[in-house]
């Protein structure tokens, strides 16, 4: 009976010292940093720095550490810059975006729910940037883009055919169409420019030509009136200098008012005579 008596107080004392310690369990998981918070703790030597990869420090899906090591596996270069791996997976990042993308379209114009080869085929080789950057790849299980040769087909399908052909035309015809009536319009704007530009210059030179040509042609008249004027001058005074020499000569020595007559005696032959 005495050892029920004493032994009977000590279970209480249990009990408090277990509430104590769930106390103070509670109280040191209070007191504890937050895990996030954990996780942007930097620097100290206790300190633990935070884990984000190059991938997310870029804003990137694609994984650039894993693309980087490639690029020094491959051994395509003896160095690789820390920026060379981001650009790439940026740019294959993207690519694939523009690829998910029209073939989304595709399959959602054929009314489906899943991706296949098929679609991602249509959508290559409807988009010209895309069938240009994927002329000499070969997607598996795809199919072939459905054409028939306009010279196949019946008559009427074959003129309804060649108007929408000539009406509507592909968007790779469309783009090929505008790049040509751009080149073409820059090359005549060009052209006449330059035809401008020579027209404005013949224009000048023979300006200046004919300029030259008429003061020419005005200075050889003035010296030719010049000329004129002084051989008349000389003219004038020739005649003047006549006209003072005639007037200073003496004049001439009057003619005989009469001249005595000649007598002439004709003499007969004798034979006449003395008959």
């Amino acid at each position: 009976m005495s050892d029920s008596t004493t032994a009977a107080p000590a279970a209480p004392a249990a009990k408090t010292t277990q509430v104590k310690v769930a106390k103070a369990s509670k109280v040191a998981k209070a007191a504890k940093v937050p895990k996030a918070e954990k996780a942007t703790i930097r620097g100290g030597r206790g300190g633990k720095r935070s884990s984000s990869s190059r991938s997310a420090k870029a804003g990137l899906v694609f994984p650039v550490g894993r693309i980087g090591r490639n690029m020094k596996k491959g051994g395509y270069n003896d160095r690789v810059g820390a920026m060379a791996p981001v650009y790439v997976a940026s740019v294959l990042e993207y690519l694939v975006t523009e690829l998910l993308e029209v073939s989304g379209n595709t399959t959602r114009a054929e009314d489906k729910k899943r991706i296949t080869p098929r679609h991602i085929q249509l959508s290559v080789r409807n988009d010209e940037e895309l069938n240009r950057l994927l002329q000499t790849a070969t997607i598996v299980e795809s199919g072939v883009i459905p054409r028939i040769e306009t010279a196949l087909l019946p008559k009427k399908q074959r003129e309804a055919a060649e108007e929408k052909e000539g009406g509507e035309g592909s968007s790779s015809e469309k783009s090929k169409k505008g790049k040509k009536g751009k080149k073409e319009k820059k090359g005549k704007k060009e052209k006449g420019e330059k035809k401008s530009k020579g027209e404005k210059k013949s224009k000048g030179e023979k300006k200046a030509k004919g300029e030259k040509k008429a003061k020419g042609e005005k200075k050889e008249k003035k010296e030719a009136v010049e000329a004129e004027v002084e051989a008349g001058a000389g003219a004038g005074e020739g005649e003047a200098a006549g006209e003072a020499a005639a007037a200073a000569a003496p004049a001439p020595a009057p003619a005989a008012a009469t001249a005595k007559p000649l007598k002439v005696t004709i003499k007969k032959p004798k034979s006449e005579a003395s008959a």
